[in-house]
C-alpha cells in the first residue's frame, strides 16, 4: 500500500502526510480514532490534520486534497456521533 502523499521533494517545503484520497490511509485513521471513542475519551486533541490537505500526489487524482481531508473528518465525526449515548 501506498498511502502517503507525494509532494516536490526538491523545495522547502517538501511534505510527507498520510494520503486521505487511498481507502486504507483513511480507514486506518479513522479506526484509530474510533478505537480511543470506543475506549471512552470523550475528547481528542488531533494536531497537524491540515497534513491531511497537502498538495501532492494522490491514489485518487479525482479526489482534490480537501476533498479527501473532509471526507476523512466526516466519517470520524459519524464515528462520535454515533458513540454518543442517547
Amino acid at each position: 500500500m501506498d498511502a502517503v502523499v507525494r509532494t516536490d521533494p526538491f523545495t522547502a517545503s517538501s511534505q510527507t502526510a498520510l494520503d486521505l484520497s487511498h481507502p486504507a490511509a483513511r480507514s486506518w485513521v479513522v479506526e484509530r480514532v474510533g478505537e480511543a471513542i470506543a475506549r471512552g475519551y470523550r475528547y481528542l486533541k488531533l494536531d497537524f490534520l491540515y497534513a491531511g490537505a497537502v498538495e501532492g500526489r494522490r491514489f485518487d487524482p479525482g479526489q482534490t486534497s480537501l476533498q479527501a481531508y473532509r471526507a476523512t473528518l466526516a466519517e470520524i465525526l459519524a464515528r462520535a456521533d454515533a458513540a454518543e449515548p442517547t
